[in-house]
């Protein structure tokens, strides 16, 4: 039986009694949310999705629930300082707040603030993806804590929220002789012109290369397997000639591994750093050769390259080389043929060999 009566001035108290347990109540600003959420919960009780909810558990703060979530979630997922940092600006927004409490309204304020709001160094404002995954975060969080902890939440307050429009997928691709001064740059520097390749190689994320280990490396069956993926599943990736070359290389340098890491010296959250300095000397290189032979350099040359671009590049050369849809799923691990097509710019030239 649900009772909703007024408290004071400007609240509503909502209780709900079930025989054999302890009440169940909750405090709201507005009368229908009290209603609401009563029904809500003897709705739940009779179809025998909870016998009573815990009043303590209930005033548990998102504050409190990111922590548990950052002890127990966080190491599993991809780029755990990226997610740390969304799940820092979470809990600025909505730390002393109880979990229960979220409401939508609030929810799409907060993301309108961090879209206009810079939120970095650079000034730049967040991109829409960047918003999504936050948003991914938050719900993420909220679900936890409705599986994990214990913590009646009806619905997820997340799925009521208004997500930024997304920006058309990138379709960067590299130019003539982008790769050869790339890996021209890289020389010298230690290994990472073998990444530089086996990034175009593979088809393989960043972090799934920083994170290989030779234990995962057969070259013998010319295999490399990644044993945590993006998308949360394990895959094997067939190593082409050039790759394998580019193994060996490594190997040939005989530098001691700290934790088995074929890129043991390059972190995921600093690499950004080397990425660029790595283009500029291209750029450089590139410009010095050309003014040499008197022409003029292009000022479009490496310019908005992106290190995860060259999975662009890798994705489309392998339906170049004519493999099929599932074959070329199986390298880049994609699930579906829409997420495939994101990824995939097959070049016009090539297209026009093949039609004679």
């Amino acid at each position: 039986m649900a009772v909703v009566r007024k408290r004071g001035d400007l609240q509503w108290q909502a209780i709900v009694r079930k025989k054999g347990s302890a009440p169940v109540y909750n405090t709201f600003q507005q009368k229908a949310d009290a209603e609401r959420w009563a029904k809500t919960v003897e709705l739940s009780i009779e179809r025998g999705e909870i016998d009573a909810i815990d009043q303590k558990a209930q005033r548990i703060t998102v504050k409190e629930v990111i922590k548990e979530y950052t002890r127990v979630k966080l190491p599993t997922l991809d780029c755990p300082s990226m997610r740390k940092a969304e799940l820092a600006r979470i809990e600025k927004a909505f730390g002393p707040l109880f979990i229960a409490n979220l409401r939508a309204p609030a929810i799409n304020q907060w993301v309108h603030d961090i879209a206009d709001k810079p939120l970095t160094r650079s000034k730049k404002k967040l991109a829409p993806g960047t918003l999504s995954h936050h948003i991914n975060r938050l719900s993420g969080v909220i679900e936890f804590a409705r599986r994990h902890m214990g913590i009646y939440i009806p619905e997820n307050p997340v799925r009521l929220v208004t997500r930024p429009k997304q920006t058309p997928g990138r379709t960067r691709r590299l130019e003539p002789n982008e790769e050869t001064y790339l890996l021209k740059a890289a020389e010298g520097t230690q290994r990472l012109k073998e990444l530089v390749t086996l990034a175009i190689e593979t088809s393989m994320r960043l972090g799934e290369l920083l994170e290989l280990r030779w234990c995962f490396v057969d070259l013998m069956g010319q295999t490399a397997h990644v044993p945590i993926s993006k998308n949360g599943e394990a895959r094997t990736v067939a190593l082409s000639t050039r790759a394998v070359t580019a193994f060996r290389e490594i190997q040939r340098l005989n530098v001691v591994e700290i934790d088995g890491r074929v890129f043991h010296w390059a972190k995921a959250d600093s690499f950004t750093h080397t990425w660029k300095r790595l283009v500029k000397r291209a750029q450089a290189l590139y410009s010095e050769e050309l003014q040499k032979v008197g022409q003029t350099p292009s000022p479009r040359f490496l310019v908005d390259l992106r290190f995860h671009d060259l999975r662009h590049e890798a994705t489309s050369r392998l339906f170049e080389k004519g493999l099929g849809t599932m074959e070329v799923a199986s390298m880049t691990g994609h699930k579906s043929l829409a997420m495939l097509r994101r990824y995939t710019h097959i070049g016009a030239s090539n297209l026009a060999k093949k039609l004679g």
